[in-house]
């Protein structure tokens, strides 16, 4: 294949430290953040990704997601109500035999 397109990429970045002095004056640094947060999310999407048909995989991932937080929620006794509330449930205990 043939690299017909000249494509000029010298510009200002945007991480560039021109502004730099100015930005941590005003914002402040970034002492109490975290990527952590969004690494295990990640980590979550990697494995619902993995259990679809790499065809349309929003949905599927969407699904997944969800089933896996009904399921969290049954495992610790609670139920999401169709109004979106959290109810603890009252287990029934059974009586042994």
């Amino acid at each position: 294949m043939k690299n017909t397109a000249r494509k000029n990429f010298n510009y200002p970045k945007h991480h560039s430290p021109f502004n730099l002095p100015e930005d941590l004056r005003a914002k402040g640094v970034t002492e109490n953040y975290s990527t952590c947060p969004g690494e295990g999310f990640q980590q979550e999407v990697q494995q619902a990704y993995g259990q679809t048909n790499f065809r349309d995989i929003e949905p599927q991932v969407v699904r997944i997601d969800e089933n896996q937080e009904v399921i969290a929620c049954i495992r610790c006794g609670s139920a999401v109500q169709p109004t979106g509330e959290m109810q603890n449930l009252e287990l029934e205990t059974v009586p042994n035999i």
